[in-house]
Protein backbone atom coordinates (compact mmCIF):
# COMPACT_ATOMS: atom_id res chain seq x y z
CA UNK A 1 0.00 0.00 0.00
CA UNK A 2 1.30 3.84 -0.02
CA UNK A 3 2.45 3.33 3.92
CA UNK A 4 4.59 0.44 2.86
CA UNK A 5 6.07 2.14 -0.50
CA UNK A 6 6.98 5.09 1.34
CA UNK A 7 8.99 3.63 3.87
CA UNK A 8 10.99 1.82 1.50
CA UNK A 9 11.38 4.66 -0.54
CA UNK A 10 12.69 6.72 2.35
CA UNK A 11 14.98 3.74 3.17
CA UNK A 12 16.29 3.87 -0.34
CA UNK A 13 16.69 7.98 -0.41
CA UNK A 14 17.07 8.72 3.50
CA UNK A 15 18.04 12.44 2.41
CA UNK A 16 14.54 12.87 0.18
CA UNK A 17 12.67 15.29 2.95
CA UNK A 18 9.55 15.36 0.46
CA UNK A 19 9.28 11.77 0.89
CA UNK A 20 9.72 12.17 4.25
CA UNK A 21 7.34 14.86 4.66
CA UNK A 22 4.99 12.45 2.78
CA UNK A 23 5.20 9.43 5.04
CA UNK A 24 4.68 12.28 8.26
CA UNK A 25 1.14 13.27 6.58
CA UNK A 26 0.24 9.17 6.01
CA UNK A 27 1.31 8.54 9.31
CA UNK A 28 -1.00 11.29 10.75
CA UNK A 29 -3.72 9.96 8.93
CA UNK A 30 -3.23 6.34 8.94
CA UNK A 31 -5.53 4.87 11.98
CA UNK A 32 -5.24 0.87 13.31
CA UNK A 33 -7.50 -0.65 10.74
CA UNK A 34 -8.84 0.03 7.30
CA UNK A 35 -12.06 -1.12 4.95
CA UNK A 36 -12.95 -1.31 1.37
CA UNK A 37 -15.36 -2.19 -1.23
CA UNK A 38 -14.08 -2.41 -4.65
CA UNK A 39 -16.61 -3.27 -7.63
CA UNK A 40 -15.58 -4.32 -10.91
CA UNK A 41 -17.19 -4.87 -14.56
CA UNK A 42 -15.89 -6.34 -17.47
CA UNK A 43 -17.12 -6.08 -20.85
CA UNK A 44 -15.88 -8.97 -23.85
CA UNK A 45 -17.03 -7.80 -27.43
CA UNK A 46 -17.73 -11.23 -28.18
CA UNK A 47 -19.89 -11.72 -25.45
CA UNK A 48 -23.54 -10.48 -24.45
CA UNK A 49 -23.30 -10.75 -20.93
CA UNK A 50 -20.34 -8.28 -18.21
CA UNK A 51 -18.45 -10.18 -16.21
CA UNK A 52 -18.63 -9.08 -12.41
CA UNK A 53 -16.54 -8.78 -9.38
CA UNK A 54 -17.13 -7.59 -5.86
CA UNK A 55 -14.36 -7.65 -3.74
CA UNK A 56 -14.37 -6.98 0.44
CA UNK A 57 -11.72 -6.05 2.59
CA UNK A 58 -10.74 -5.93 6.03
CA UNK A 59 -6.81 -4.93 7.31
CA UNK A 60 -4.84 -3.96 10.44
CA UNK A 61 -1.53 -2.16 10.74
CA UNK A 62 0.17 -3.11 12.90
CA UNK A 63 4.35 -2.86 14.35
CA UNK A 64 5.54 -5.79 12.20
CA UNK A 65 3.67 -4.71 9.12
CA UNK A 66 -0.12 -4.82 7.55
CA UNK A 67 -2.60 -8.06 7.79
CA UNK A 68 -5.85 -8.49 6.25
CA UNK A 69 -8.20 -9.85 4.79
CA UNK A 70 -9.79 -10.37 1.26
CA UNK A 71 -13.73 -11.77 0.12
CA UNK A 72 -14.36 -11.97 -3.73
CA UNK A 73 -17.41 -12.64 -5.26
CA UNK A 74 -17.37 -13.30 -9.14
CA UNK A 75 -19.95 -13.82 -11.85
CA UNK A 76 -18.82 -15.12 -15.38
CA UNK A 77 -19.93 -17.23 -17.90
CA UNK A 78 -23.35 -17.68 -16.36
CA UNK A 79 -21.14 -19.12 -13.47
CA UNK A 80 -20.95 -17.84 -9.69
CA UNK A 81 -17.82 -18.15 -7.45
CA UNK A 82 -16.16 -16.77 -3.82
CA UNK A 83 -12.64 -16.73 -2.72
CA UNK A 84 -11.49 -15.97 0.52
CA UNK A 85 -7.70 -14.74 0.89
CA UNK A 86 -5.54 -13.79 3.73
CA UNK A 87 -2.45 -11.48 3.08
CA UNK A 88 0.25 -9.78 4.88
CA UNK A 89 2.96 -7.50 4.19
CA UNK A 90 5.33 -7.89 7.15
CA UNK A 91 9.34 -6.17 7.16
CA UNK A 92 11.71 -8.83 7.66
CA UNK A 93 14.53 -6.20 8.48
CA UNK A 94 15.68 -2.80 7.39
CA UNK A 95 15.82 -2.71 3.63
CA UNK A 96 13.59 -5.99 3.40
CA UNK A 97 9.85 -6.74 3.22
CA UNK A 98 7.85 -9.41 1.52
CA UNK A 99 3.97 -9.89 0.90
CA UNK A 100 2.25 -13.19 0.85
CA UNK A 101 -1.03 -14.66 0.56
CA UNK A 102 -2.73 -17.37 0.68
CA UNK A 103 -6.29 -17.90 -0.73
CA UNK A 104 -9.38 -20.31 -0.94
CA UNK A 105 -12.13 -21.18 -3.20
CA UNK A 106 -16.05 -21.88 -2.79
CA UNK A 107 -17.01 -23.77 -5.80
CA UNK A 108 -13.73 -23.48 -8.08
CA UNK A 109 -15.31 -23.52 -10.99
CA UNK A 110 -14.05 -19.53 -11.55
CA UNK A 111 -10.79 -19.12 -8.73
CA UNK A 112 -8.18 -21.61 -8.33
CA UNK A 113 -9.34 -23.96 -5.17
CA UNK A 114 -6.41 -23.00 -3.67
CA UNK A 115 -3.60 -19.99 -4.31
CA UNK A 116 -0.49 -18.98 -2.85
CA UNK A 117 2.30 -16.03 -3.20
CA UNK A 118 4.99 -14.42 -1.72
CA UNK A 119 7.23 -11.79 -3.01
CA UNK A 120 10.40 -10.55 -1.40
CA UNK A 121 10.86 -6.57 -1.72
CA UNK A 122 14.78 -5.85 -1.35
CA UNK A 123 16.00 -1.89 -1.69
CA UNK A 124 19.32 -1.91 -3.78
CA UNK A 125 20.39 1.71 -3.62
CA UNK A 126 20.10 4.89 -5.27
CA UNK A 127 16.21 4.80 -5.17
CA UNK A 128 16.03 1.12 -7.16
CA UNK A 129 14.03 -1.66 -5.16
CA UNK A 130 14.01 -5.07 -6.58
CA UNK A 131 11.40 -7.54 -6.10
CA UNK A 132 11.35 -11.44 -6.33
CA UNK A 133 7.96 -13.41 -5.94
CA UNK A 134 6.07 -16.98 -6.66
CA UNK A 135 2.70 -17.78 -7.60
CA UNK A 136 0.79 -21.24 -7.18
CA UNK A 137 -2.49 -21.30 -8.66
CA UNK A 138 -4.35 -24.76 -7.83
CA UNK A 139 -7.36 -25.32 -10.38
CA UNK A 140 -6.51 -29.43 -10.84
CA UNK A 141 -3.07 -29.10 -12.29
CA UNK A 142 -0.66 -26.79 -10.09
CA UNK A 143 -0.10 -23.70 -12.34
CA UNK A 144 3.08 -21.65 -11.21
CA UNK A 145 4.12 -18.36 -11.74
CA UNK A 146 7.51 -16.70 -11.12
CA UNK A 147 7.91 -12.47 -10.56
CA UNK A 148 10.47 -10.52 -11.26
CA UNK A 149 10.15 -6.73 -11.00
CA UNK A 150 12.66 -3.40 -10.72
CA UNK A 151 11.54 -0.07 -9.31
CA UNK A 152 12.65 3.47 -9.47
CA UNK A 153 11.85 5.77 -6.82
CA UNK A 154 12.57 9.30 -8.01
CA UNK A 155 10.91 12.51 -6.40
CA UNK A 156 7.10 12.27 -6.78
CA UNK A 157 7.09 9.55 -9.17
CA UNK A 158 7.01 5.96 -8.42
CA UNK A 159 8.27 3.73 -11.89
CA UNK A 160 8.41 0.24 -12.48
CA UNK A 161 8.92 -2.82 -14.58
CA UNK A 162 7.02 -5.96 -13.96
CA UNK A 163 7.69 -9.79 -15.19
CA UNK A 164 5.60 -12.87 -15.36
CA UNK A 165 6.55 -16.74 -16.35
CA UNK A 166 4.30 -19.23 -16.30
CA UNK A 167 5.91 -22.37 -17.57
CA UNK A 168 4.28 -25.42 -18.97
CA UNK A 169 2.86 -26.65 -21.73
CA UNK A 170 1.67 -22.88 -22.48
CA UNK A 171 4.86 -21.32 -21.56
CA UNK A 172 4.06 -17.63 -21.34
CA UNK A 173 5.97 -14.66 -20.17
CA UNK A 174 4.04 -11.28 -19.43
CA UNK A 175 5.45 -8.19 -18.72
CA UNK A 176 4.25 -4.03 -17.68
CA UNK A 177 5.78 -1.25 -17.13
CA UNK A 178 4.06 1.55 -16.02
CA UNK A 179 4.56 4.74 -13.70
CA UNK A 180 2.64 6.41 -11.02
CA UNK A 181 2.83 9.85 -9.87
CA UNK A 182 2.07 11.12 -5.65
CA UNK A 183 -0.25 13.78 -6.05
CA UNK A 184 0.69 17.00 -3.44
CA UNK A 185 -0.68 15.19 -0.09
CA UNK A 186 1.74 12.19 -0.79
CA UNK A 187 -0.98 10.09 -0.69
CA UNK A 188 -3.61 9.94 -3.75
CA UNK A 189 -2.31 9.15 -6.96
CA UNK A 190 -2.71 8.30 -10.61
CA UNK A 191 -0.84 5.93 -12.63
CA UNK A 192 -0.51 4.61 -16.27
CA UNK A 193 0.86 1.15 -17.18
CA UNK A 194 0.80 -1.18 -20.38
CA UNK A 195 1.55 -4.72 -20.54
CA UNK A 196 2.34 -7.47 -23.27
CA UNK A 197 0.73 -10.81 -21.94
CA UNK A 198 -2.42 -11.65 -20.07
CA UNK A 199 -4.78 -8.84 -19.30
CA UNK A 200 -4.26 -8.58 -15.95
CA UNK A 201 -0.45 -10.17 -15.27
CA UNK A 202 -1.81 -11.27 -12.02
CA UNK A 203 -3.12 -14.72 -13.02
CA UNK A 204 -6.00 -15.02 -10.43
CA UNK A 205 -8.87 -16.99 -12.00
CA UNK A 206 -9.85 -19.45 -15.20
CA UNK A 207 -10.26 -16.31 -17.50
CA UNK A 208 -6.74 -15.39 -17.07
CA UNK A 209 -4.91 -18.29 -18.27
CA UNK A 210 -7.28 -18.02 -20.98
CA UNK A 211 -5.93 -14.91 -22.28
CA UNK A 212 -2.29 -15.08 -22.27
CA UNK A 213 -1.72 -13.06 -26.14
CA UNK A 214 -3.15 -9.81 -25.14
CA UNK A 215 -1.92 -5.77 -25.52
CA UNK A 216 -3.47 -3.46 -22.52
CA UNK A 217 -3.89 -1.06 -20.89
CA UNK A 218 -4.54 0.25 -17.40
CA UNK A 219 -4.98 4.36 -16.05
CA UNK A 220 -5.74 4.38 -12.53
CA UNK A 221 -6.53 7.46 -9.93
CA UNK A 222 -6.60 7.20 -5.98
CA UNK A 223 -7.54 10.39 -3.88
CA UNK A 224 -7.70 10.25 -0.68
CA UNK A 225 -9.88 12.93 1.89
CA UNK A 226 -9.66 12.21 5.73
CA UNK A 227 -10.12 8.88 6.54
CA UNK A 228 -12.01 7.74 3.37
CA UNK A 229 -10.18 7.00 -0.27
CA UNK A 230 -11.96 6.96 -3.17
CA UNK A 231 -10.16 4.97 -5.83
CA UNK A 232 -11.12 3.92 -9.57
CA UNK A 233 -9.76 2.34 -12.95
CA UNK A 234 -10.30 2.40 -16.07
CA UNK A 235 -8.49 -0.78 -18.59
CA UNK A 236 -8.55 -1.62 -22.29
CA UNK A 237 -7.30 -4.70 -23.93
CA UNK A 238 -6.88 -6.49 -27.35
CA UNK A 239 -6.18 -10.44 -27.63
CA UNK A 240 -5.19 -11.69 -30.55
CA UNK A 241 -6.55 -14.81 -31.12
CA UNK A 242 -5.78 -17.68 -33.95
CA UNK A 243 -8.15 -18.33 -36.98
CA UNK A 244 -11.04 -15.41 -34.96
CA UNK A 245 -11.16 -11.81 -35.03
CA UNK A 246 -9.04 -10.00 -32.23
CA UNK A 247 -11.27 -10.21 -28.94
CA UNK A 248 -11.73 -6.64 -27.35
CA UNK A 249 -12.03 -6.13 -23.33
CA UNK A 250 -13.08 -2.98 -21.37
CA UNK A 251 -12.73 -3.10 -17.59
CA UNK A 252 -14.22 -0.30 -14.91
CA UNK A 253 -13.19 -0.64 -11.15
CA UNK A 254 -14.49 1.90 -8.67
CA UNK A 255 -13.58 1.46 -4.91
CA UNK A 256 -13.86 2.85 -1.33
CA UNK A 257 -11.75 2.13 1.63
CA UNK A 258 -12.23 3.60 5.21
CA UNK A 259 -9.83 4.27 7.97
CA UNK A 260 -10.96 3.60 12.02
Amino acid sequence: DAREALTRAIALEPSNQDIRQYRRTLADRMTRWRAGADYTVEHISDLDDPWTELQLSVATQTRAGSFGVRAYDATRFGADDQQIEIEAYPRLREGTSMYAAAAFADGSSLYPKRRFAADVYQMLGRGFEGTLGLRRLEFGEPTHVYVAALGKYAGDYLWQARAFHTPGETDSLTWQIGGRRYLADGVSYAGLRYGRGTWRGELRDLADLDRLNADSGVADLSLARGRVTIAGSIGISREERELRDARWQTSLSTGVRIRF
